[in-house]
């Protein structure tokens, strides 16, 4: 950001090899990025959705890490999908689901 406050957004954004918005946008921000802890420099991380199924599905994962189990990115949608479909999320959620894990 001092960089693109010295020489200006464009210049800034073509010396380190980024685009222009992300500067503009990391200067809007300025005053939110700077309070925020020096290891989390991002606001990424949504609150779950569905509270009880990521409670059980971290569960069912720890439980089988905890034995040393074999455990794949696959076997914990297809585990995810299961627990869902128990509680009633419907299909179209589902596919969300899928496709965010």
């Amino acid at each position: 950001m001092e960089l693109a406050e010295k020489i200006g957004n464009r210049p800034a954004a073509k010396k380190l090899g980024l685009e222009e918005s992300n500067i503009r946008d990391w200067r809007k921000r300025k005053g939110e990025l700077e309070k925020m802890p020096g290891y989390k420099m991002t606001k990424r991380h949504a609150k779950p959705k569905w509270i009880k199924l990521e409670t059980t599905l971290a569960e069912w994962f720890l439980d089988r890490q905890s034995r040393k189990l074999y455990v794949t990115t696959n076997m914990v949608k297809e585990k995810g999908m299961e627990i869902a479909a128990k509680m009633g999320i419907y299909f179209i959620d589902l596919l969300r689901l899928y496709i965010s894990w």
